[in-house]
């Protein structure tokens, strides 16, 4: 009994420090940000540091399990014959499609084959990783080789470095975008094993029990009678929940997610039933079978 007092006793005073330490990191950071109009992807040292740390560690041990089955029980669970107005709701873990479309998290996903050989091996470095092998070889010039759209389509020749979704945006956003394809600087490989890795020990340990404030966010895309919750923030929590699920399919069935009301200016969804409000369309950058083709990359 008074080894289990002093080590949770020392638990408590080494995450105490913990997160003084990434409060400081936090701090030089703000200071030191800088913006950087560049297309190559770096991880500065404060930022690795934060997940060197793993801040979340310091934080998890006051949430129970228990209280999170009980929450849960109250969250509606998303079906497009329903629309769901609540802050937080369920999503079926099969129906994520990533920011960039579905080859974020589906057949051959990088993160998720990372994280399968994170679970093989914790010590798996950055050279071994699929992610390495994978950004070196994946460097779409254009959002043809991205998304593999017809070479009619109008957005082909459109720069991968833009971000243009003809249901969210009036014309593409040009300029610095850390997205899901080479080329990277090592640092920014081993930032996202880093997330991911954390990530897996701490759910291992923990469990996974969000809050409103840190959970899963995005909005629905709707594809006559399918959908995808399409991820603005979270893509590592639901690759490493994917995997779990895949590994132990009673695992993660269901996961808690919320609206990105701010980054989307309160767009909660989308439906190509509308297609012909779309900004993109509505602006004249784009016609209605080109952006179509696009919106069907974030279901396939």
């Amino acid at each position: 009994m008074k080894f289990k007092k002093k080590l949770f006793n020392n638990l408590g005073i080494i995450n105490l420090i913990r997160r003084s330490i990434i409060k400081l990191i936090l701090i030089i950071q703000k200071l030191n940000y800088k913006k950087i109009n560049s297309v190559y992807d770096k991880s500065s040292i404060l930022e690795l540091s934060k997940h060197y740390l793993n801040v979340y560690t310091s934080y998890l041990p006051k949430r129970s399990n228990e209280n999170y089955k009980e929450f849960i029980e109250d969250l509606s669970i998303y079906s497009i014959n329903d629309e769901i107005k609540d802050s937080l709701f369920l999503v079926d873990i099969k129906k994520f499609a990533g920011y960039e479309g579905s080859y974020y998290l589906e057949k051959d996903s990088p993160l998720i084959k990372t994280a399968m050989q994170l679970i093989d091996n914790k010590y798996l470095k950055v050279e071994e990783s699929y992610l390495f092998d994978f950004f070196k070889k994946f460097k779409p010039r254009n959002y043809g080789e991205l998304y593999n759209l017809s070479d009619q389509n109008k957005l082909y020749d459109l720069s991968s470095n833009n971000i243009f979704m003809p249901w969210l945006h009036k014309e593409p956003i040009g300029g610095y975008n850390p997205r899901m394809f080479g080329p990277k600087h090592k640092s920014a490989i081993r930032h996202r094993l880093l997330r991911l890795k954390n990530l897996i020990y701490n759910i291992n340990l923990y469990g996974y029990i969000p809050t409103e404030e840190d959970s899963i966010e995005g909005y629905v895309a709707i594809l006559n009678n399918d959908y995808r919750f399409v991820i603005t923030a979270g893509h590592h929590r639901v690759t490493v929940l994917k995997v779990l699920n895949k590994l132990n399919s009673d695992n993660f069935k269901l996961v808690t997610v919320k609206y990105d009301t701010k980054r989307l200016n309160s767009i909660t969804s989308v439906n190509n039933r509308e297609i012909e409000n779309w900004p993109g369309i509505k602006s004249g950058y784009v016609d209605i079978e080109d952006s179509l083709e696009l919106y069907k990359k974030y279901f396939s």
